[in-house]
C-alpha cells in the first residue's frame, strides 16, 4: 500500500510527494517430525500482522483460519497456502503456497538404529547442547573428533585436538565432563571455541531418535540414507 506525505494544514512548505511502502511477508521454516506428526511452523515480519493459513487448497484470504502456533500438517495435504495482513491498515502480503511431499521414510521405533555419517557442532554452544541432548535420549557415540582453540592472541593459536576411536562412550555426558576438565585446565581465564565431530550416534531404539529429531525441529527424512537398523 502506498501513501502520499501531505502537509494539510499549510504549516510546512510542501515539496513533491513522497510515497512511503510498507510490505509485509510471510515465511514458513521447513516441515519437521513430531513423533507420528508433520509439524510446520509459519511467521511474519510485521509485529502488527497476523497470518491466515488453508490446509485444503482454498483462498486463505477468504477462507482462512488464523495461525496461533505450530501447524499440524493433516495426512493427504498437498498444499498449505497463508498470507499476512495488518487489518487496521488493510495491508496483505503476498500469497504464499508451501507444497507438501507425502512421507515415505519410516523406521522400525523398536530397532536399534545408527547414524552413521558424521554429525557435526560447530560452536561452544552447540557442542555441549549436543551432548547433553544425546545423554538425554540414551545415545551412544564412537569416532570423535574435539577441537579447542583460543585465538585471542594472534601471536599464539593455542588449540587441543583430541581423536577418539575404536570404541562407544556409552554416556556424552562422560564426553562433556572431560571437556569441561580440559577448558577448566588450558583455558581458564581465555576466550575459547568448542567443536565437536562424531563419526556414528547410535540409539537404542529407534523411538529415541525420532524423539531427538523431533526436539532438533528437522524432519526425519533428511535423514533417510544415513542411518542404519
Amino acid at each position: 500500500m502506498s501513501f502520499l506525505c501531505v502537509d494539510s494544514k499549510g504549516k510546512n512548505t510542501t515539496g513533491k510527494p513522497v510515497e512511503w511502502i510498507r510490505e509485509i511477508k510471510v515465511k514458513y521454516n521447513p516441515p519437521y517430525t513430531k513423533g507420528e506428526k508433520e509439524i510446520i511452523e509459519l511467521e511474519t515480519n510485521a509485529p502488527n500482522a497476523k497470518i491466515l493459513y488453508t490446509t485444503d487448497g482454498s483462498n486463505p484470504r477468504e477462507n482462512g483460519g488464523v495461525y496461533d502456533g505450530e501447524i499440524e500438517i493433516p495426512a493427504g495435504t498437498k498444499f498449505i497456502q497463508a498470507v499476512a495482513v495488518n487489518e487496521k491498515l488493510g495491508i496483505y502480503s503476498e500469497p504464499l503456497q508451501i507444497e507438501i511431499k507425502n512421507k515415505k521414510f519410516e523406521i522400525d521405533k523398536d530397532k536399534k538404529l545408527e547414524i552413521i555419517e558424521p554429525t557435526m557442532y560447530n560452536s561452544t554452544a552447540e557442542t555441549f547442547n549436543g551432548l547433553e541432548e544425546l545423554e538425554e535420549f540414551d545415545a551412544s557415540i564412537s569416532g570423535i573428533t574435539l577441537g579447542i582453540s583460543n585465538n585471542e592472541n594472534n601471536m599464539v593459536n593455542e588449540f587441543i585436538e583430541l581423536s577418539m576411536g575404536g570404541f562407544n562412550i556409552d554416556s556424552p555426558k562422560l564426553l562433556e565432563s572431560q571437556l569441561e576438565s580440559i577448558i577448566g585446565n588450558f583455558f581458564n581465564g581465555k576466550d575459547f571455541e568448542v567443536n565437536l565431530s562424531i563419526n556414528k550416534i547410535i540409539f537404542k531404539i529407534g523411538a529415541d531418535f525420532e524423539r531427538w529429531v523431533s526436539g532438533k525441529k528437522e524432519n526425519i527424512e533428511n535423514y533417510k540414507d544415513v542411518i542404519r537398523q
